[in-house]
Order: C-alpha cells, then sequence, then structure tokens
C-alpha cells in the first residue's frame, strides 16, 4: 500500500469517499456502500479503524450495539422486529460493545429504517446505571 494512504485524515476522506458514493439528493444519515466499507475494514488492516470510524459513526438505532454482545444473551423474537435478552449481560461482556460505541456520533431512529427494536427488559438493562455509562461516552468529546 502506498504509505500517503497512512495518513489518518487522508485514510478517512477516502472510506467516507466509498460509503458515500450516491447523488446528492440522497439522505445523508444513510450510507450507501456500507457493505464496501465493511469489507474493506475486514482486510485491510491500515484502513480498518477509518472504516469502522465511518460505519459506526450514525446508527439509526441500539440494536447493532446489543448485537455486538455475545450471541448466548440476546435473541431476536417476533419474527424479527424485536431483540430480546436471554440472560443478564456480565461486566465482561460488554467489552465488544464499549468498542463499538466509542464510534458513534449519533444515534436516531428513522420510521423508515428496518432494524429490530429493543423490548422493554433489554432497553431497561441498558439503561441501568453501571449500563447507561457506556451510552453517555456516545456524545463526542469537546
Amino acid at each position: 500500500m502506498h504509505h500517503c494512504l497512512l495518513i489518518p485524515e487522508l485514510a478517512l476522506y477516502l472510506v467516507h469517499l466509498l460509503a458515500d458514493d450516491r447523488p446528492a439528493w440522497y439522505d445523508s444519515r444513510y450510507l450507501r456502500n456500507s457493505g464496501d466499507v465493511a469489507r474493506l475494514a475486514r482486510v485491510c488492516k491500515a484502513l480498518a479503524e477509518p472504516a469502522l470510524d465511518v460505519l459506526w459513526r450514525t446508527q439509526h438505532s441500539l440494536s447493532p450495539l446489543v448485537m455486538c454482545l455475545p450471541s448466548d444473551i440476546w435473541e431476536v423474537t417476533n419474527r424479527g422486529k424485536t431483540i430480546s435478552f436471554k440472560r443478564e449481560p456480565t461486566p465482561s461482556d460488554w467489552s465488544s460493545v464499549k468498542k463499538y460505541a466509542q464510534r458513534i456520533r449519533s444515534i436516531s431512529q428513522p420510521a423508515c429504517f428496518l432494524l429490530p427494536r429493543l423490548d422493554d427488559a433489554a432497553l431497561v438493562t441498558l439503561m441501568t446505571p453501571s449500563n447507561f455509562r457506556l451510552l453517555v461516552s456516545l456524545s463526542p468529546s469537546s
């Protein structure tokens, strides 16, 4: 790889170009090429961090964070519409969530975006004081 791609600002700019290859009228909250950016994050060590930053910057639900927990903790129910916990997450279970939560800069939940919603019990678990600290870190640092 050319050494110029190791400049963080340039690498991030290039990943944004890949992610946002769409017409000007397209809603900027949605990545058109998220699959390509995800593949880039998996196959290129030098561009993995900027690619993950772009992928996680805006989330449309808390569901992707919950799905970072080990798979024995959560399940998708109600024909793929709801995520519920099968057991309470332990402190060590939250490590992967922490890794990705720090990359999120905004969360929205547009009606047209089809991600499973969290059931009430899962939402209560996320909002307990110890777990809520993870979500507080979602706000950008100044």
